[in-house]
């Protein structure tokens, strides 16, 4: 994986581009992907461990994944933070990286419409 997301409080919440945080041509599919979805807010920010540590405990974290080429959309289902492992929740069929990965695979396959102009047709 090459970037990782979370939903916390119902926002997507990824880190900003930094030096350390690529600038992934799937990272910025899912974020087009989901800033198109009626209702759903996105946040491109810093994120603290004690954010994170927060959003479990207090049930505001729903879920985690990575964006990559290969993977395309990956569930997290651990993260062990400073010894302590908290479990994220599995994603079910509505859940945002579900969603997004199904319209991303789609797109890509041309079983539903492309409305961001990244498929080419070639014609013989």
């Amino acid at each position: 994986m090459m970037n990782i997301m979370f939903v916390l409080n119902g926002k997507l919440v990824t880190p900003q581009l930094s030096s350390a945080i690529l600038d992934g041509i799937t990272r910025d599919s899912i974020l087009t992907i989901a800033r198109d979805l009626p209702s759903f807010s996105i946040e491109e920010r810093r994120i603290s461990l004690d954010e994170i540590i927060t959003g479990f405990e207090e049930g505001a974290l729903t879920e985690a994944f990575g964006t990559g080429t290969a993977a395309v959309v990956a569930p997290i289902a651990l993260i062990n933070i400073r010894g302590k492992e908290y479990q994220v929740p599995v994603p079910g069929p509505t859940s945002l990286q579900q969603i997004v990965k199904k319209k991303l695979n789609n797109i890509r396959l041309g079983l539903e419409p492309d409305p961001f102009g990244w498929n080419f047709v070639l014609k013989r």
